[in-house]
């Protein structure tokens, strides 16, 4: 059994779900500290999951949040799930996303600006990239659940900056 798999049956037990509950908060700080430090390279997940660090503009605050999130890549997208951890509601990153659909990823220390488009689960497309995220780290299953109803995923596509002084781009 890989460390993935082991983290994954210890989610779906009354003690592994309550440790997740209540560590969440922690181990996202943690994980920002760590990742910082390291220049990218290390998270608390490193070695299960990959991490990346997302930055959001506050809906309200107009202020920059960071938090770490787990995401996959497909067909040059960043798939990242809204599971806040299996905890109830949607994570603030993603009522900030709702109103600005644009974020600052950072993975492994490189940074860019990425266009953000949420996937509800009634949506076109959720299915697919939730079967994906679901293959790559099932305990996002043990989060629906625990959760009650489907979680909206995220797919983020790299925004290219404009070409200064009008030149065509090479094509």
């Amino acid at each position: 059994m890989n460390a993935l798999q082991l983290w994954t049956k210890a989610s779906r037990t009354r003690l592994g779900q309550w440790w997740q509950l209540k560590s969440a908060p922690g181990r996202r700080r943690m994980d920002l500290a760590l990742y910082r430090i390291s220049g990218g390279r290390l998270t608390l997940l490193s070695g299960l999951l990959p991490c990346l660090m997302l930055t959001t503009t506050g809906r309200r605050s107009g202020r920059r949040y960071t938090t770490p999130v787990v995401y996959t890549r497909e067909a040059g997208e960043v798939i990242v799930v809204a599971s806040k951890d299996g905890t109830p509601g949607d994570p603030q990153w993603l009522l900030n996303l709702r109103v600005k659909p644009v974020a600052e990823l950072s993975i492994r220390g490189a940074r860019a600006s990425y266009a953000a488009r949420i996937l509800d689960p009634n949506e076109a497309g959720w299915e697919a990239l939730w079967s994906l995220a679901l293959e790559r780290n099932p305990t996002y299953a043990v989060y629906r659940q625990s959760k009650g109803h489907a979680i909206p995923v995220v797919a983020f596509r790299p925004i290219v900056a404009a070409r200064v002084g009008g030149d065509e781009p090479p094509g």
